[in-house]
C-alpha cells in the first residue's frame, strides 16, 4: 500500500497493480462529481460480495436502475460525530441476489449536513 499522498495519487491515476489494496483491480479519483471528491474502486470476482459489504455499511437505500438491465445500486451515508465531513457510499452489484459479488463501490467526501 502506498505510504505517502503522492504515491496514492500515482497509483489511483496509473492504476498501478503493484499499489492497489487486495482485491481492487481498478481505483480513479473523482473530482468532478456533487461533493468535496471521490473514489471508484472496482473489485476483483469473488473479492467481496454484497451480504459482507451490507454487514459492514448496513443496508443503504436502494436507487433506480436505468436502463432496467444496468447493474443494481444502494446508496448510504458514513457520518463520525464530530467529523468535518461525511462519506456517501454508492455500491454496484450485478443483481439483487445477497450473495452475488460487489462489482465496484464509490465513496464520496461530502460537507456535512
Amino acid at each position: 500500500m502506498p505510504t505517502e499522498r503522492s504515491e496514492l495519487v500515482d497509483a489511483i491515476e496509473g492504476n498501478d497493480e503493484t499499489k492497489l489494496p487486495p482485491g481492487v483491480t481498478w481505483m480513479d479519483l473523482d473530482e468532478r462529481e456533487v461533493g468535496l471528491g471521490g473514489i471508484w474502486l472496482r473489485f476483483a470476482p469473488r473479492a467481496i460480495n454484497r451480504r459482507q459489504f451490507e454487514k459492514v455499511f448496513g443496508r443503504g437505500e436502494d436507487l433506480v436502475r436505468v436502463p432496467a438491465d444496468a447493474p443494481a445500486k444502494y446508496m448510504t451515508t458514513v457520518e463520525a460525530p464530530r467529523a468535518p465531513h461525511r462519506c456517501t457510499v454508492i455500491a454496484e452489484y450485478r443483481s439483487d441476489l445477497e450473495d452475488v459479488d460487489l462489482q465496484g463501490v464509490y465513496l464520496r467526501i461530502d460537507r456535512p449536513r
